[in-house]
């Protein structure tokens, strides 16, 4: 435990984050007065809408990629599908919000996350630790809320276009306007992504990088009665997307794949695939539709609800695979503002229902919440959050989670905060294993039983601040943290096969406990002639007790580490920034085909990636030339593995880029 603390301190003073900017939002907008509350009763880090619209990346998880405790995890190699990952732990063990509502779980989590423009993204808050209190289901790990753009006052326009050397291809387009008469607002956004099939390492039989279209569509109405703001919102996503070994080809989908036979040293007839591919065509639709009323100066009410439907038609190798997901979120919340305090009462409802035709990973949800949470402003000094939620849940009965924080402002300079919090996570199998549910080697036992996990997160946080001019200060940020989990959720790929030769897979919850804990620091420095610096590193261990097994940490670096500096000249319009990001070693699954140990568990290699970027401004008119990974590093040759009898596919092996140096130009009016 020493060595935690040496290193905690060091990185306090070494390194840490920039303060949270609230400023990009607008006090009409319906979601801002729980999101100026989440830095008093959580750890809460920011992307800014200036950082956004900087960037190359065209989609959410590329965006996060990199930043202080998020890493981007690539779940199979060839269609690429991938999740984000806070504190150490897999995407099922994170919330994503839209505006503050529940957007993503089960099959939306594997094929819809990547699909989330940035066209309209006016901020992110990423809520570190157990946030079950306020938004239920999966936040064991944390949250991770996009915030719409709120409807101008007057009328904007912005375009952006980014085009890579590998023919990557991503435009964005956004409309706003208030018409003043009639208190009505629209806002129109559109996206469209598209990448070819990208192959780095031509001395292995499968493609890196798969190709994909995405298109996107989103309206959002305002309409202003009185004191209530109402809205609706439309949204819809499609994507199509294609991966498999470079002899792949669509003609295949649906209809035979060439394959050889042979003769095992038993006498048996073994068919093995010439080609290996897989397809999937996935549909998002999105409505909403809320209110935001000001019964008076103190009370304000909040009423929101939404359906998402996310369907999937899809074929891995010969299997067929088609499944829909439909959600129903309601929510009603009362915000109190009175003496010194700040109180939240609501009540939820969620309908989940989930189907497949292979029926493996289908289920029907009905969990009804309500939830209290206060933040007492002690004096100037001190505050103190508490707040208590309950589910009632069709499957797993009644589920309490409470969270408690405190804050102390020593000065104007430098505060503490520390939080504790009870999370929890309900099984879904399509997002629980991805593999094997669109695989036919599996024979998954029906899950029966199953209790939920459940985890308490204990932080302690310390900000510091400090500026001598306008031009020259430091932000720094420190948080150490210990995640509990308990009854994890664990797949056992069992020595026992069906008679048509498919290996037998049983989930249970394992005894004991399975512990991470972590270090984060990070820290930014301004500097005159419009330079600014920032670096930061993080710390991870992991534990288990009894029966409970580390393999939640596969795929989890022990250590990370970034530095970026910037150059902004705001006379000649010109910025110019470089970044590294350094990934430590992480420990590997096990490679098993049946009843054979192809590799044991090792570890990935550390590495670094280098990045820069140039821009220039020219009116409303913004040029930009980047290059992403400059040391061209690349997971190579992880995807197929050579054994006695042939090609073996490990697709879940990836934890590195998978694609080299990227060149981008872009184009932005706004």
């Amino acid at each position: 435990m020493a060595k935690f603390i040496i290193i905690f301190i060091f990185a306090f003073l070494c390194a840490a984050q920039e303060t949270i900017d609230m400023g990009t939002m607008v006090v009409r907008d319906s979601i801002i007065l729980l999101t100026k509350q989440q830095d008093k009763i959580a750890i809460v880090d920011t992307v800014s809408r200036k950082e956004i619209e900087r960037t190359t990346a065209t989609n959410l998880i590329d965006l996060l990629d990199g930043k202080l405790g998020v890493r981007k995890k690539v779940d199979c190699s060839v269609c690429n599908t991938a999740h984000i990952r806070l504190l150490g732990l897999n995407g099922a063990y994170s919330q994503i919000l839209i505006d503050g509502v529940p957007a993503y779980s089960g099959l939306g989590n594997i094929y819809g996350i990547e699909q989330i423009p940035l066209v309209n993204i006016d901020n992110i808050l990423i809520v570190k630790g157990a946030s079950s209190v306020r938004h239920g289901n999966n936040a064991i790990a944390g949250v991770v809320d996009i915030i719409h753009k709120p409807i101008s006052f007057d009328t904007k326009t912005y375009f952006k276009m980014a085009l890579g050397n590998h023919n990557e291809q991503n435009y964005d387009a956004y409309f706003s306007t208030f018409v003043e008469k009639s208190q009505t607002g629209v806002q129109i956004s559109m996206a469209y992504a598209n990448s070819p099939r990208i192959d780095m390492d031509s001395s292995t039989p499968m493609m890196d990088v798969a190709e994909f279209d995405r298109v996107n569509f989103s309206l959002r109405l305002s309409q202003e009665i009185k004191s209530t703001q109402i809205f609706a919102n439309a949204q819809t996503a499609y994507e199509d997307r294609f991966g498999g070994t470079q002899n792949s080809s669509r003609k295949y989908i649906g209809n035979f794949q060439p394959e050889s036979t042979y003769i095992d040293e038993w006498g048996n007839t073994v068919f093995r695939p010439l080609i290996y591919q897989e397809y999937a065509r996935t549909r998002r639709v999105n409505y909403e539709i809320g209110s935001k009323t000001e019964i008076n100066p103190i009370v304000t009410n909040e009423n929101r609800a939404s359906f998402i439907q996310h369907y999937q038609d899809s074929y891995y190798g010969y299997l067929s695979l088609e499944a829909l997901q439909d959600m129903l979120f309601a929510v009603s919340d009362f915000h109190f503002d009175f003496y010194k305090n700040k109180l939240l009462a609501g009540v939820s409802y969620t309908y989940d229902k989930f189907y497949d035709d292979r029926s493996i990973g289908s289920h029907l949800y009905n969990i009804l919440a309500i939830y209290l949470q206060n933040i007492f402003v002690i004096n100037e000094l001190f505050d103190v959050s508490a707040g208590l939620r309950g589910d009632f849940h069709n499957v797993h009965g009644f589920i309490l989670s409470p969270r408690f924080a405190f804050n102390y402002y020593a000065n104007h300079h430098l505060n503490f905060k520390t939080t504790a919090g009870k999370g929890f996570r309900t099984f879904n199998l399509f997002s629980e294993n991805h593999s094997a549910t669109t695989s036919d080697v599996y024979y998954l036992e029906p899950v029966e039983n199953l209790r939920e996990e459940s985890s308490w997160t204990f932080a302690q946080n310390v900000q510091y601040s400090q500026f001598w001019r306008v031009n020259l200060g430091i932000t720094a940020e420190a948080t150490a943290y210990q995640t509990v989990i308990s009854d994890y959720i664990q797949a056992q790929y069992l020595r026992r096969y069906t008679a048509d030769g498919r290996q037998i897979v049983r989930y249970r919850n394992l005894d004991g406990t399975a512990i991470t804990r972590g270090l984060e620091g990070v820290a930014r420095f301004s500097l005159p002639k419009g330079f600014t610096l920032e670096g930061g590193a993080t710390l991870l261990d992991f534990e288990s007790k009894n029966e409970t097994e580390k393999n939640f940490s596969y795929y989890s670096p022990n250590y990370t580490a970034l530095a970026k500096i910037q150059w902004d000249n705001r006379k000649s319009g010109l910025v110019l920034s470089f970044d590294w990001n350094y990934t430590g070693r992480q420990l590997l699954r096990e490679v098993r085909f049946g009843q054979k140990l192809i590799m044991p568990e090792r570890y990935g290699e550390p590495y670094s990636i280098f990045s820069a970027q140039i821009e220039k401004r020219l009116a409303r008119f913004t040029f930009t030339a980047a290059c992403n990974n400059i040391g061209d590093f690349y997971q190579s040759k992880i995807e197929p593995i050579f054994y006695a009898d042939g090609w073996y596919y490990q697709t879940t092996s990836v934890w590195a880029p998978i694609k080299g140096r990227t060149f981008y130009f872009g184009l932005r009016f706004n």
